[in-house]
């Protein structure tokens, strides 16, 4: 993972305004949202802001949700959305 802070983007066009911009893992290296459907990132009072560590606390939480599930239902969910494989157990 790139380490923001050090970014300057090497076109002609430099926008060091997105060195302002807040850590968040949707934000791409031009400013823009990756996760909303949005031109430009909306910065520190985005709702849907996440940082490394935010995201790997959500999906831990969601594998532990996953794996307290009755077996059937993990089943279920594997075959409707992962193709049949379980990576929560992984």
């Amino acid at each position: 993972m790139r380490n923001r802070s050090n970014f300057i983007p090497s076109t002609k066009n430099v926008n060091l305004n997105v060195l302002e911009l807040p850590s968040c893992v949707s934000l791409s290296e031009y400013g823009r949202c990756g996760r909303l459907n949005i031109l430009n990132c909306v910065g520190a009072s985005c709702h849907f802001k996440q940082t490394n560590q935010d995201e790997k606390s959500s999906e831990d939480h969601c594998r532990q949700k996953l794996l307290s599930l009755s077996k059937p239902e993990q089943l279920r969910i594997a075959k409707k959305y992962y193709g049949g494989s379980m990576p929560w157990k992984e």
